[in-house]
């Protein structure tokens, strides 16, 4: 019975954590909504990609750099077979999480998208 309590415990604070990281990304965000774009690069630097928003303004993308993994590393290894030649590859550990921001032509923002 006590088991069933601590699993119910520790679920509950994974539950509440994960609620609070949620919350402070999304105050985070919606701070800088109003704000130049340009006072976002100075805070975060360059962005990693600026598209077209489709309605003349852009969205400016952040991605984090993929990482390389070291070469001993079971998860860094791979094999490309090629015309009877099997030959070594580098692979590289990507991270899908990105944020966005959306600026309108005057360059004030006014959407953002994370994940």
């Amino acid at each position: 019975m006590k088991t069933k309590q601590s699993i119910s415990i520790v679920f509950a604070v994974l539950i509440f954590t994960a609620g609070c990281a949620y919350t402070n990304r999304t105050a985070a965000m919606n701070s800088w909504m109003g704000s130049h774009i340009s006072t976002v690069i100075q805070s975060w630097g360059p962005p990693t990609q600026i598209t077209p928003d489709g309605a003349g303004g852009y969205i400016y993308i952040w991605r984090p750099t993929p990482m390389v993994l070291p070469p001993l590393s079971p998860y860094a290894t791979a094999y490309e077979h090629n015309q009877h030649t099997l030959r070594q590859i580098t692979v590289q550990a990507h991270n899908s999480s990105y944020k966005m921001f959306y600026a309108r032509a005057d360059g004030i923002v006014y959407h953002w998208r994370a994940q």
